[in-house]
């Protein structure tokens, strides 16, 4: 029987930014100094991803979300980090996340970068953004540009025979051109009835209620949920250390 593995591509909602490892906290509710890989691997093991892949009985999950990425940096992390001779004999199921269209990445130094405040790897930033944002046709600019990833991604996956669904929870207004694009539309996807960490994100209880809604809306399009499966396998693609191929083994 072939091996069922999900692949989740987006931004730090998708990373599972929010889940906290409360016993690195200060009194504030905000993480130590110098405890960022601590509170990272509880990111990437207990955000939607896993939830959705257990509960939907998953063998394996790979997921590429990284914190601050746009849908450029998705689509890239999806075709220079996923060989699919590596999952030739799996079935692939594939869920991306969009993310706001006016984010922005860029290769530098032969790595795909978000292009956000405060990023130390990138010291072209500032220059890269004022440009970018002068034009007069930003928003529009930027959501014909997502359209490109997502027909690209769309045409990827089918030739390889992969299942894709596509979801947004950013206000419809700005993707109105990308309505045909996308699969479902939730605005209540992430509301503020979900248990928030300091910084806005869900935390491990508030990505659980996510994954539930999520998985509401793929068996409504047909997805099959099978046994739930305590023994998942997961990846997650991080960024900064992805910039050499390596075999993905599920």
């Amino acid at each position: 029987m072939k091996k069922r593995v999900l692949i989740t591509l987006g931004c730090s909602m998708t990373e599972g930014v929010g889940c906290y490892v409360s016993e690195y906290m200060n009194e504030k509710g905000e993480p130590f100094e110098n405890s960022h890989h601590i509170h990272a691997e509880s990111f990437h093991k207990n955000g939607w991803p896993n939830k959705v892949g257990k509960k939907m009985g998953f063998d394996c999950v790979i997921n590429t979300g990284c914190g601050g990425a746009g849908n450029r940096y998705s689509y890239s992390s999806f075709m220079d980090w996923i060989n699919p001779s590596d999952l030739k004999d799996c079935d692939v199921s594939v869920i991306w996340l969009l993310t706001e269209p006016s984010r922005s990445d860029i290769y530098y130094k032969k790595e795909m970068l978000p292009v956000h405040s405060n990023n130390p790897y990138n010291p072209w930033e500032e220059l890269y953004l004022k440009a970018i944002f002068s034009s007069p046709t930003f928003i529009e600019d930027k959501i014909l540009e997502s359209r490109l990833y997502i027909r690209s991604l769309k045409e990827v996956c089918k030739s390889r025979g992969w299942n894709l669904f596509i979801l947004s929870y950013i206000n419809s207004d700005k993707l109105l051109s990308l309505k045909n694009e996308i699969d479902f539309h939730y605005k209540g996807l992430i509301n503020t009835k979900h248990p928030t960490a300091f910084c806005g994100h869900p935390t491990e209880e508030g990505y659980d209620v996510i994954s539930n809604r999520i998985i509401k809306v793929l068996k409504n399009n047909g997805w099959e949920q099978k046994e739930y499966n305590t023994n998942m396998k997961w990846i997650h693609l991080k960024l900064h250390e992805n910039t050499k191929y390596e075999k993905i083994e599920i």
